[in-house]
C-alpha cells in the first residue's frame, strides 16, 4: 500500500511526485556542493602550482630555493587533488 500524502491525505501518485521532486532537491545541492569543492581544487591548483611557477619564471630577483618551490607545489597539487576527488565522491551520492 502507497504512504499517504502529508498535503492533501490522498494515496497513490502524488506522494510519489512528492518524493521525486525530494530526489531532485537532494541532487541539487549534492551537485552544488561537488561544484563549490571542484572550484576550490581549481582554485588550488591555480594559485598553488601554476603562479609560484610562473613567478619562478618571470622573477630573476630573489627567487627561493628550488626545494621550497617544489614542496609548495607537491603541497598544493595534492590539496586539489584531494578535493576534486571529493568533489567526484559526493557525486556518488546521487539519486535517481
Amino acid at each position: 500500500m502507497l504512504p499517504k500524502c502529508l498535503g492533501c491525505g490522498s494515496f497513490g501518485g502524488h506522494f510519489l511526485k512528492q518524493v521525486v521532486g525530494m530526489h531532485i532537491v537532494h541532487n541539487e545541492r549534492l551537485k552544488l556542493r561537488a561544484a563549490l569543492l571542484n572550484t576550490a581544487a581549481g582554485s588550488s591548483f591555480t594559485v598553488g602550482v601554476l603562479a609560484p611557477i610562473a613567478a619562478a619564471y618571470y622573477s630573476a630577483a630573489s627567487t627561493p630555493e628550488l626545494w621550497t618551490i617544489i614542496l609548495g607545489v607537491v603541497m598544493w597539487l595534492l590539496t586539489a587533488v584531494v578535493l576534486h576527488l571529493s568533489a567526484d565522491y559526493i557525486l556518488g551520492a546521487l539519486r535517481e
